[in-house]
């Protein structure tokens, strides 16, 4: 969405979709704060650090089109 423009309309259209539920995974003890080409472990524990990766899958369904409309926003 370009700056300056909005959507409105009725929100009742749209609906949020998920599927399974939230996942989170994390290793207390070493993580990698590096790069791709670099690597970097690191000691978390001793450093007071958690790193961890949060994963969900969502979707948007817009039943009706027609409810919706972009807004200018600059005039």
């Amino acid at each position: 969405m370009p700056a300056g423009e909005a959507i409105i309309g009725d929100l009742s259209t749209v609906s949020l979709l998920y599927r399974n539920s939230q996942r989170i995974e994390w290793d207390p003890y070493m993580g990698d704060t590096g790069v791709a080409g670099t690597p970097a472990p690191r000691d978390l524990f001793r450093h007071n650090e958690v790193v961890f990766r949060a994963e969900i899958r969502v979707g948007l369904e817009i039943i009706s089109t027609k409810t919706l409309r972009i807004a200018d926003l600059t005039t």
